[in-house]
């Protein structure tokens, strides 16, 4: 039956017979699904899933990398597709709430072991990160008694070369636990798209990615 340009804004009732009849793969290539805070941070950052294996971050057309001795190709009509022009299988568009958190827990174990490096700027973001929670919850008191250690310690102010010399020694430590507090931070108080958060951690670094990372509830 030929279509005409355009046809759903005016649907014949044979068009709409027709369309119904679709699967719901063939329905996905005309009207593709949106990418939205339930679909994987992959998807988000652009990347292809392999039909042979359904991991993302490559494609079987460029030859399937998986390292897994058993690959399970995803059904024929799991696949669906995306308004960024590329295919993926729905529990990666709709992820459940259960994957989700299983995401955000494996993220939190790669940043763990993952060695990180991160520039000054990188450290003053997420100081402020930690800042701005933080001053969300403090109570009057704890702000009082933060006041009163600062005037306490102002005229201490000088070169202290012991302390430099912690502080080189122990910057890498410090770094690791912000970046956990983050990923922390992402999880509790911004659920599914806390995820994605720390997607653009992990994936990119936070170099470059300054806006991802702060949101208007920070």
């Amino acid at each position: 039956m030929p279509i005409r340009p355009r046809w759903w804004e005016n649907p014949t009732p044979q068009e709409l017979a027709w369309f119904s009849g679709l699967s719901p793969r063939s329905k996905s290539e005309i009207f593709p699904w949106t990418i939205n805070e339930r679909s994987h941070p992959g998807i988000h950052a652009g990347l292809a899933q392999c039909f042979g294996c359904g991991e993302l971050g490559h494609s079987r057309v460029n030859g399937c990398i998986s390292t897994n001795p058993f690959p399970h190709p995803p059904a024929f009509n799991d696949w669906r597709r995306s308004i960024n022009g590329k295919t993926y299988t729905v529990d990666k568009l709709r992820m459940s709430d259960e994957a989700l958190a299983a995401l955000a827990a494996e993220a939190f174990e790669e940043a763990i072991e993952a060695p990180i490096t991160l520039s000054s700027d990188d450290i003053e973001l997420l100081d402020f990160i930690e800042e701005q929670a933080a001053a969300s919850m403090a109570s009057p008191a704890t702000e009082a008694t933060h006041n009163s250690h600062e005037d306490s310690t102002s005229d201490d102010e000088g070169p202290n070369t012991t302390q430099d010399s912690f502080h080189s020694a122990t910057v890498e430590g410090q770094c690791q636990s912000r970046v956990k507090s983050r990923i922390n931070y992402c999880w509790e108080h911004m659920g599914s798209s806390g995820v994605i958060c720390v997607s653009s951690l992990l994936l990119g670094g936070l170099g470059g990615r300054r806006a991802q990372t702060l949101s208007p509830g920070l």
